[in-house]
Order: structure tokens, then sequence, then C-alpha cells
């Protein structure tokens, strides 16, 4: 979500002079948002508050880093006089947390996924118990909520019960470092900097469980090594990055699968636009913004046929079952 926050706030900065904009930030993420600046915004440093919720509301803040995949939302600790006495006309809430503190404030949460009410086997009972305790009474408390997708939109109205007209889809936008075509030879030598064979696919995410890298690691050992591709992985560490080291070299796809880590933001596109394919098995998405990335770089795209990809890529992607890596393959 910290793109989806620094984009819409830098053009909002840009576009809409006339408003003015507060920014309230807490301590462990304040120099994250340092670069956003504009005539009419205005920044509020708040301190957290000492943990003193009991063990539950702990657990909850300490899981919802991963759960939410941004820092920990700790109740703010007030600017003096309170958030009221900041005149804010509404608070627009990034994670979709609404925050004890902003009590009397209408609220706009911006809902990316809802990822557990489809796979609760990939968290754990305190995530799991984070995600229904901030989400259900947030989505209730909001005066409107943003889905990133219309499936998005349909989970919230039908496990949240809220009214349908309370939810609005914005799709996401696309950074302009996707948009102009990389040259050949900036192609090349990042290619080259990773050192990366001239023919491969590449799968941009990170290693958690719904991204399904052991079907699509199944589905490259289907293929006949005389016309295997080579696969290439980027994304941060996690706890399965292991196993999926394990994986591969018992299906003896060394030689086939290059593993990058965490890529730099601007190192993606000439990746993107270097690859033959990029493949997207996941089984779930509350978007798919890796899938539009890939477009706007100029490569083709082949992703599951699940949640919100097929309305996400439309017509312009070839689908397959993510459950099947015969079907993958």
């Amino acid at each position: 979500m910290e793109p989806y926050f620094h984009h819409l706030v830098a053009n909002l900065l840009r576009l809409d002079q006339e408003t003015h904009y507060v920014l309230l930030a807490n301590s462990w993420n304040a120099l994250e948002f340092a670069g956003l600046r504009g005539e009419n915004l205005s920044r509020h440093v708040v301190r957290t508050l000492p943990t003193v919720l009991g063990a539950a509301r702990h657990v909850v803040h300490r899981v919802a880093a991963r759960t939410f995949g941004a820092a920990p939302p700790r109740p703010l600790q007030p600017p003096a006089g309170g958030l009221a006495g900041l005149g804010l006309d509404f608070i627009h809430c990034f994670p979709a947390y609404i925050d004890p503190a902003s009590q009397g404030i209408p609220c706009i949460v911006t809902v990316a996924d809802l990822q557990h009410e489809f796979y609760p086997e990939f968290f754990s009972p305190e995530e799991l118990h984070a995600r229904h305790e901030l989400l259900q009474p947030s989505a209730e408390q909001a005066v409107r909520i943003i889905a990133l997708s219309e499936f998005t939109r349909q989970t919230i109205v039908d496990r949240f019960r809220v009214a349908a007209d309370k939810v609005s889809v914005i799709h996401l936008g696309v950074s302009s470092r996707f948009l102009a075509p990389p040259q050949p030879e900036h192609v090349t030598r990042v290619r080259r900097r990773y050192h990366l064979p001239d023919a491969y696919c590449i799968y941009p995410a990170n290693l958690w469980p719904h991204k399904n890298h052991p079907r699509l690691l199944a589905a490259l050992a289907s293929i006949p090594a005389a016309r295997r591709p080579h696969l290439v992985l980027t994304g941060s560490p996690t706890r399965t990055q292991t196993p999926l080291h394990r994986e591969i070299k018992e299906r003896e796809l060394g030689a086939y699968v290059s593993w990058l880590g965490f890529v730099d933001a601007e190192d993606l596109p000439a990746l993107l636009a270097g690859a033959r394919l990029m493949v997207f098995p996941s089984l779930f998405e509350g978007f798919g913004m890796p899938v539009v990335e890939a477009m706007a770089a100029g490569c083709p795209v082949a992703c599951a046929n699940a949640t919100a990809l097929p309305e996400v890529a439309a017509d312009a992607a070839w689908y397959f079952d993510p459950t099947l890596p015969d079907a993958i393959g």
C-alpha cells in the first residue's frame, strides 16, 4: 500500500492546490513520507501510545505489519488539542483501519483485499484475529470504502454486509516509469547485471503462500528439458524461502531458475521489457498490479483465472487454472 499512498498524495498535491492536506504519520514511518511536499501540505508526527491495551491488542499490533503490508497500526497520540483541533473534514485511512483517535471525524478507508476470507489457512490464528478485529469494525464505521477492484467491492458487500452504494471501485494506475519503453541497451545492461540468459520468463512476487510458487515450479519441472524456459523470480525473502530453494534443488531446476530477491524499482521495467513472458499464477489478488505493470512494459502476460485477475487483464492475457500445474505449464 505504500506506493499507492505515495502516488495518491503526491498527485493530489499536484492537481488540487485549493485543498489543504494534513499528513498524520507515526514516528516509525514519518521518514518514509518525508519526500511528500507541497505548499498545501502540513504534517504531524504523532507518537504511538505505550502498549497498555492487553495481550490480545498487542498481538493485533504486532502481526498487522505482515497482515496489511504496512507498519503496525497502533493508536495515535493526537496532536495537542486532539485531531478535532486540526479542523479536518475527513480522514483517509491507510491501511483499512480506523484509529480510535479519529472518533467523531468522518473516515474513508481503502481495502486492498480480503484474502483471509478465502484462504484462512495462509494466516496464523493471531493474524486472522487481527484482520477480523480491525477490518469489520472499520468497514462499518467508514462513511465510504474504496475497493481496488469490482471483485473486492463485491467481497466487501457480501462478507461485511455493508450497503453496496457505500463501496466505490477505483482501479490502480501504473507508475510512469513503466510507460516509457527502456532503450534496448539498458535492457541488456540490466539483464547482464543479474546474470540472466537472453530468453526468460519472469514472476515478480514476494514468496507468500498465495503466490503459489510450488505449483509454478511443478509446472516448470513438467516441461521437457529441451524446451523448458528459464524462470526469473523476484521478491523479498520470507519464511517460505528455504522450502522453495529445497524444492528447486529436489526438482533439479537449479539451472532453470534465477531468484533475484528484492529488485530495485528502477530495474523492474527493464526486467519486464526483456522477458518473453510474465507468468502470474497467484491464487488470490485484490487487484494484481504486476499484471498491469507488465503490460505497460510491453511484456506478454499469462495469469491465473482467479479472483480479480480476469477483471484487470480482461482479454489481454492468457489464462490458466492456478491450482493445476499441468494447466500452468
